[in-house]
């Protein structure tokens, strides 16, 4: 009887040191999910970062870290984050637990511009081939293509090579539907160019050799241009650009 109840409390105290064990043992914590990026303050040069919470384990705290270099920290449950940054990268989000257990760092979002060299040649409208774009347009990615400035093409088109050999919007066309551009030439030059004015565009501008433009493009996207071949003769151009892919934020350089 006495060995039964001695290997009985051996037992019980193992059962026992078990549940304790498990009751210490805490649940890894997950990554932050869903982070996005969009334009916020009154002059469109501050960015708001927000994300959804881990699906594993609880936060205490996330950690925000730009091109990889940890930038600063919110406390949870605080989802989201304002910055009003001088210079474009990557950011990244992380979770803290209670016990200081980070995880891995959420997949990136970009403030970078996207840049392209040797765009077009766009042709004036009046050019009689029909293999020769007059038009030009730019996706949400950055990336952009030339069209025939033509009604069908509208939806695609942000601006196009007017009769006058003219950067027009395709406001100024009859056609039915088209997207509205604004334009200016730029009083800096291309490299120096850090930040898109908030006023002063127009429907078109003429065509300077060597010019540098802004454009507002029609879902709010800002771009700077810079005209890198013109033929005054054959009445075409080409160019460079630099795309802003934050629809509404202004910053299109690092200070």
């Amino acid at each position: 009887m006495k060995k039964w109840l001695f290997l009985l409390g051996i037992l019980i105290l193992a059962l026992s040191l078990f549940v304790g064990c498990e009751e210490e043992t805490t649940e890894a914590i997950g990554t932050p999910r869903n982070l996005s990026v969009s334009v916020a303050g009154n002059d469109s040069l501050s960015i708001e970062l927000d994300w959804d919470a881990p699906l594993e384990g609880t936060a205490a705290k996330y950690l925000v870290y730009f091109d990889n270099v940890l930038i600063d920290s919110v406390d949870a449950p605080a989802t989201a984050m304002e910055l009003t940054p001088t210079t474009l990268g990557d950011y990244r989000v992380s979770a803290v637990s209670d016990d200081d257990e980070e995880s891995d760092k959420s997949s990136a979002v970009s403030t970078d511009v996207v840049a392209f060299m040797s765009q077009g040649p766009v042709y004036w409208i009046s050019d009689p081939s029909p293999t020769h774009p007059s038009a030009f347009g730019w996706n949400d990615d950055g990336s952009g293509t030339t069209y025939s400035a033509s009604e069908a093409n509208q939806a695609h088109i942000d601006f196009y090579i007017d009769a006058d050999f003219d950067i027009a919007s395709p406001s100024r066309t009859s056609w039915s539907n088209p997207n509205t551009t604004g334009m200016k030439l730029a009083a800096t030059g291309y490299d120096n160019l850090k930040i898109a004015d908030v006023s002063g565009y127009g429907d078109y501008e003429d065509i300077v050799d060597g010019g540098t433009y802004l454009f507002w493009v029609q879902d709010a996207y800002y771009v700077k241009l810079q005209i890198s071949g013109y033929d005054a003769v054959n009445h075409n151009i080409t160019f460079k650009y630099a795309f802003q892919t934050v629809p509404g934020y202004r910053r299109l350089g690092d200070n």
